[in-house]
């Protein structure tokens, strides 16, 4: 069930069905593939609240481009007042540590944040 639970959300985002589409995409994490490549954190998922004064991750999901694709809002994340921590591919360590308002990078599964 998970799986077309995801592929449905899936479906509905790249119809522009965000308002639907993003708590169904939701199910990849419970997937026979995703559960390996999800596992919980010994943190919080972001839910909006303000960031000032706050460590915030971004947790290395999916492709490298995706990896990249995120790791460049460390600037914004960090422009409003956050501590930002990037978990990418160890291939990509070495390029994520320069991306501005990246504090530390982390090429293994966090322990601590």
């Amino acid at each position: 069930m998970p799986e077309s639970l995801f592929q449905l959300g899936m479906l509905l985002l790249r119809r522009g069905e965000y308002d639907e589409g993003w708590p169904l995409f939701e199910n990849r994490k419970t997937t026979t593939i995703g559960k390996p490549n999800y596992r919980k954190l010994p943190c919080a998922e972001w839910q909006g609240e303000p960031l000032a004064g706050k460590r915030f991750l971004i947790v290395r999901e999916q492709g490298v481009g995706d990896q990249m694709q995120f790791v460049r809002y460390a600037g914004l994340l960090a422009g409003m007042g956050a501590q930002v921590d990037a978990w990418v591919a160890p291939e990509l360590a070495s390029l994520a540590a320069t991306v501005p308002g990246v504090a530390r990078v982390l090429d293994t599964a966090p322990s601590d944040v």
